[in-house]
């Protein structure tokens, strides 16, 4: 069914609409803009939304700009007796309005409209996600080919996407599509870095002052990369400011402070540097703690939530998750298996290290070098047993 939110100021044609629409759509109505808002927030999303103009406070035109901040996908629909050339003109630049209806607005003729828009609604979302998940495949697949070469990368991105699913929901104004790919892209500036800088990120070596300051400000670099891929705009601005502290310290070296600072580039500064503390103590009390000792960097909200949320989370994915270690061929390795040996061809040259969490391109391409090589042999591997595996072996 149909989910419809109607706004109006007065509490009678609210009444009416629930009359004669209310067996027809799901419909929720608000007296006013400022409850509208409210109840948009607390039950959103609408497919549709259906708005008076003339209401005192906030106007039909502002809650509908309001809307469009908060959701740019529904569709939205003014009631109004003023369908003066003005008021046009600013609703449809704005590209605030779907369609104006005359007031006194037939029945019948509102449901038509509300199913028409809810038909485009639905084509734009079929369209948003078919292009989403292409998308986020293809920069998945990017990702996964650059962590075959940078094992530390591509334990962090690990980390921080499973940590952002967590999180994601708990904040308000997160577009969890674009934070996963802002994760996935948030390290994608390294690779414009000179080779021995990178070789030396890989290996754990010192850097020189110099060194430490071009890869301080490779997410310049990475949004430059992002910012060639349609629909990414937001994704390159909070990756620009992943390194940015909540107090204006670090890069980009500019006043922007606080909430000034990109809702991304904040929560990607909190997981970066807590999956960065937690790979190296391994204890996610103390990779908190030491998010702590600096809190000035990060928005406290997050942080707050990072506390509440993560720490738990973090504390179940290590304790309350049971893995196996086991020796298994090339055909049956698995997409997130833990590497447990360095796996070595019959020249003694590395193929891949231990700790690496294996991905789909990495065991392909092990596949295609065993075609040439014939190194074959089993791999001591960490496995994430399965629930179902675990109910038969508690049976």
């Amino acid at each position: 069914m149909i989910k419809v939110l109607i706004v109006d100021d007065e509490q009678s044609v609210l009444n009416g609409y629930r009359r004669t629409l209310r067996k027809e759509v799901e419909l929720v109505t608000a007296l006013g803009g400022e409850e509208g808002l409210k109840v948009f927030e607390e039950q959103g999303p609408f497919s549709v939304v259906v708005s008076d103009q003339q209401m005192p406070g906030m106007d039909g035109l502002t809650f509908l700009g309001k809307v469009t901040d908060l959701d740019s996908d529904s569709m939205r629909v003014m009631l109004t007796g003023n369908t003066g050339s003005d008021l046009l003109i600013k609703a449809i630049n704005d590209g605030r309005v779907y369609r104006f209806l005359e007031k006194p607005c037939p029945a019948d003729q509102l449901l038509s409209v509300i199913r028409e828009a809810d038909q485009f609604y639905n084509i734009k979302k079929s369209e948003q996600e078919l292009l989403e998940r292409t998308l986020a495949g293809s920069v998945k697949l990017l990702v996964d080919l650059i962590g075959l070469q940078d094992e530390r990368s591509a334990k962090i991105t690990h980390l921080m996407r499973g940590w952002g699913e967590k999180l994601g929901p708990r904040i308000k104004g997160v577009n969890r599509w674009e934070l996963d790919m802002g994760i996935m892209l948030h390290s994608i500036g390294i690779i414009t870095l000179p080779g021995d800088i990178q070789l030396k990120m890989r290996d754990g070596d010192v850097l020189t002052e110099t060194q430490l300051a071009l890869v301080e400000q490779a997410p310049e670099a990475a949004k430059d990369l992002i910012s060639n891929i349609p629909r990414l705009d937001n994704i390159a601005e909070g990756v620009l400011y992943q390194g940015k502290g909540f107090n204006s310290n670090g890069f980009p070296y500019n006043t922007v402070s606080g909430k000034e600072i990109p809702l991304l580039g904040r929560i990607l500064k909190l997981l970066k540097d807590l999956a960065i503390e937690y790979h190296q103590v391994k204890q996610p009390q103390d990779a908190l703690n030491a998010l702590r000792q600096k809190s000035a960097l990060y928005d406290p909200d997050l942080l707050a939530f990072a506390e509440k949320y993560l720490l738990p989370a973090v504390s179940s994915d290590t304790d309350e998750v049971v893995y196996e270690e086991k020796s298994v061929s090339l055909l049956m390795l698995e997409e997130g298996d833990l590497v447990m040996e360095d796996v070595h061809s019959k020249g003694d040259h590395l193929l891949l290290g231990r700790g690496h969490i294996l991905t789909t391109p990495m065991i392909q391409k092990l596949r295609q070098i065993n075609k040439v090589h014939h190194f074959a042999r089993e791999i001591k591997v960490q496995r994430k047993v399965k629930s179902e595996q675990l109910s038969a072996q508690d049976a």
